[in-house]
């Protein structure tokens, strides 16, 4: 992805978590949450540019929403490769399902998507997903870490 030198990501985690009863974080709040951080980046100080934002998610339909609500932003995802907007996200269930080829795009994806959120200059995501302590574990900055929820404890 040409994601430039500096970029901000959203990790979206759907899928399974709404057997759990989850409410999902709603997607205006991830897009309040980069307005909120735009002064982090000098090309948005000095003119206005809205930087590249890439979208780790395993529910591709909320890359159609980003863009319907920001037509200006420009949202990069790993599902603009996979062309799959019926995606509804990952399952713990169904990977015992998967053949090899599935089992490559999946772990393909996710390596790409860790990377491409470790390495952002401001990462918003929630903390009902693994992939967000991964990361933050594994980013060398830690003050650009947005939860948009609020774990207990």
């Amino acid at each position: 992805h040409n994601l430039g030198d500096e970029y901000m990501a959203f990790s979206v985690r759907r899928g399974d978590k709404s057997e759990e009863k989850f409410a999902f974080t709603q997607l205006a709040e991830y897009i309040g949450a980069a307005e909120h951080n735009l002064h982090r980046f000098p090309t948005y100080m000095q003119n206005q540019t809205v930087p590249n934002i890439f979208v780790a998610t395993d529910d591709c339909t909320v890359m159609s929403t980003f863009r319907e609500m920001r037509p200006n932003w420009t949202f990069i995802s790993e599902c603009d490769k996979e062309k799959k907007e019926d995606t509804k996200g990952f399952a713990l269930r169904d990977v015992h399902k998967w053949d090899r080829t599935e089992q490559a795009a999946h772990f393909g994806k996710f390596f790409v998507e860790i990377y491409a959120l470790t390495f952002s200059k401001v990462y918003v995501g929630v903390a009902y997903t693994n992939v967000a302590w991964w990361v933050y574990f594994l980013r060398p900055f830690r003050h650009s870490f947005v939860l948009l929820d609020k774990p207990k404890g």
